[in-house]
């Protein structure tokens, strides 16, 4: 395990990343909470964040499943730091999905249990905090595909959408 820095640290790291930026040209962030795992998103910078245009990102399930076992490979290995590190998850999903998703990791059926916390935990998590926090929604994007050929179309039809919508002499 990886371990994180302090929270001011965590800060300077994040501003001298966005110093480096053009600011006319626009950034690109994947949607998270204000906490990334012990460390906290600068509460001015959060509220930026909540105010600027979102794109969401569709796939399905068995691609999302795909592509994080490939992501995160020592929880594929290591299904025992899997379950500890989830378990946190159990009184947000009920009781009968985490038992569904413990059985389908002693089982051996990872990309079962992958599929389970998708859907009982993370997908509706982050759709309440999309509900919640973030404020205009450009579009959904579907992907057919989630892996290194289909990304740089994923990107170009993310700004395209965000040329059609804010850079275009017709954008309203």
């Amino acid at each position: 395990d990886i371990k994180q820095p302090h929270q001011k640290y965590f800060e300077s790291l994040i501003f001298q990343k966005l110093s480096s930026y053009e600011p006319t040209r626009p950034v690109w962030i994947e949607s998270e909470s204000h906490k990334i795992g012990d460390c906290s998103i600068p509460p001015c910078l959060w509220d930026v964040l909540k105010s600027c245009p979102v794109i969401e990102l569709s796939a399905p399930t068995h691609e999302r499943v795909q592509f994080l076992m490939e992501e995160y490979p020592h929880y594929v290995d290591e299904t025992d730091k899997l379950k500890n590190h989830l378990k946190t998850t159990k009184r947000f999903v009920g009781s009968g999905e985490y038992k569904e998703f413990e059985l389908a990791i002693n089982k051996g059926e990872i990309e079962k249990a992958v599929a389970i916390l998708l859907e009982s935990y993370y997908d509706p998590s982050y759709k309440n905090a999309s509900k919640k926090w973030f404020k205009i929604p450009l579009g959904t994007l579907t992907a057919s595909e989630l892996n290194e050929k289909s990304f740089p179309v994923i990107a170009q039809s993310c700004i395209d959408l965000l040329d059609k919508n804010f850079l275009s002499p017709n954008a309203s």
